[in-house]
């Protein structure tokens, strides 16, 4: 049976990298190109932590794929929808600019300097600002 993936909703996007990104410990994913440039954010890290779009990518776009497309330099979603459909599957072309806001909150230098304290209180004002539900993390004491 030939089942057809359905594209994710916001709050599926969201979900999947806030849960994502607090299971990798709060980390960016800081990878290279074959091009030598280095310290870029990119979707899979080479230590497998990804970006809060790559934990929506399908399990079939891995680091390996990604590098063997994007030999130099990164890529906006919208691209990744055009080169792998099984993206365009799952991220819907109105969501690109829904999920670019989403990537900046990741993006920002403050995570690597503050972490879960700059992370998740950014989290909780995005999800606010775009109706969607904010979970709180878990603290074990």
């Amino acid at each position: 049976m030939n089942q057809q993936a359905t594209p994710l909703t916001r709050q599926q996007l969201f979900d999947n990298a806030l849960n994502g990104i607090r299971a990798q410990g709060h980390r960016q994913s800081v990878g290279s190109f074959t091009n030598g440039s280095s310290g870029s954010c990119v979707y899979i890290s080479p230590s497998g932590d990804r970006c809060a779009v790559g934990h929506s990518l399908p399990a079939s776009i891995t680091r390996e794929r990604l590098e063997q497309r994007y030999k130099n330099s990164g890529t906006g979603p919208d691209s990744l929808r055009v080169a792998f459909p099984e993206v365009a599957a799952v991220i819907h072309e109105d969501d690109l600019d829904f999920l670019a806001r989403l990537q900046r909150v990741h993006d920002n230098r403050r995570l690597v300097n503050e972490g879960a304290s700059y992370f998740e209180p950014a989290m909780e004002q995005f999800a606010a600002k775009h109706d969607l539900v904010y979970t709180p993390r878990k603290v074990i004491a």
